[in-house]
């Protein structure tokens, strides 16, 4: 099944256009990804820049070409400035949009999962589905696809986000039952061109997804990665997050994430952080 007249293009001011936009945007405009490394730029070139580089000269880069009047690498990147001459805000959706109006769980996962977590992940992932939670993510990994997979065998809807445009997007097999009952909402920040998924477009991806999740569930993110620097910022921004209540997450633990238990694998309850949950206890 190949996307095509099923997508349409949701603009600020429409009726599904999502109230969090604004953190969204306030998100990008500190995004670190500089002029000088294209949207089709290689993994393998992102990750030389991002380890060569400490946050303040990646900041100067991007302002130094900002300032010569350079295009912005990532299209989502450039919404503010496209913003400031009053062109409308837009995203693409394929799917009822209408899902976007309620409660949405974030869903990141390290694609290096260590193996005492799939399992639990796995059981988290089944509880939220058959509880009827609304999971949001890129699930891109070998384990989000995985649990992709378990929430589509359930009833509850689905949000994909991919790092990619969806005009023109070949659906695979497994997606288009959910797709053709409803249950299944693509979107997509980027235009028709963006056909490559690439690390800079995953990135501001991401934080498209974290801006349009209610809370967030991070079973595991690899100390010192790119998605446990994620978490950081999301708990920063007040984020609520939730990861596996395991060793392994320690480190996620002590910046605020909550842990769940095995055997209360929901999201539903509780708030605040981990320092909250504590002070319950």
């Amino acid at each position: 099944m190949i996307l095509q007249e099923q997508v349409a293009i949701i603009r600020q001011g429409d009726p599904g256009f999502p109230a969090s936009m604004p953190f969204l945007l306030t998100c990008v405009e500190d995004a670190s990804i500089p002029s000088s490394i294209e949207a089709d730029a290689s993994e393998s070139q992102y990750n030389r820049f991002i380890r060569e580089s400490s946050p303040a000269t990646r900041g100067k880069q991007q302002l130094k070409a900002t300032q010569k009047g350079a295009r912005s690498a990532s299209p989502f990147v450039s919404v503010p400035a496209r913003r400031g001459v009053n062109a409308p805000v837009e995203f693409w959706a394929a799917g009822p949009p209408e899902l976007l109006k309620g409660t949405k769980t974030g869903f990141f996962c390290s694609s290096q999962c260590p193996g005492a977590l799939v399992l639990k992940t796995l059981d988290a992932i089944t509880r939220m589905r058959d509880e009827g939670q609304v999971l949001i993510g890129g699930f891109h990994s070998v384990m989000e696809w995985e649990c992709l997979g378990i929430l589509l065998r359930g009833r509850q809807p689905v949000i994909w986000v991919p790092a990619r445009s969806i005009v023109g997007m070949h659906l695979k097999p497994e997606l288009v039952p959910a797709f053709k009952a409803g249950r299944l909402l693509i979107l997509s920040p980027f235009p028709p061109k963006y056909k490559r998924i690439t690390a800079a477009l995953a990135e501001a991806r991401n934080r498209m997804v974290g801006a349009l999740a209610d809370r967030v569930f991070v079973p595991h993110a690899a100390p010192g990665s790119k998605t446990a620097a994620f978490c950081d910022s999301l708990l920063t921004a007040g984020k609520r997050l939730y990861t596996v209540n395991d060793p392994a997450n320690e480190h996620l633990i002590s910046l605020g994430a909550i842990p769940l238990e095995p055997n209360h694998c929901s999201t539903h309850e509780a708030g605040g952080s981990a320092a909250d949950e504590n002070a319950k206890a």
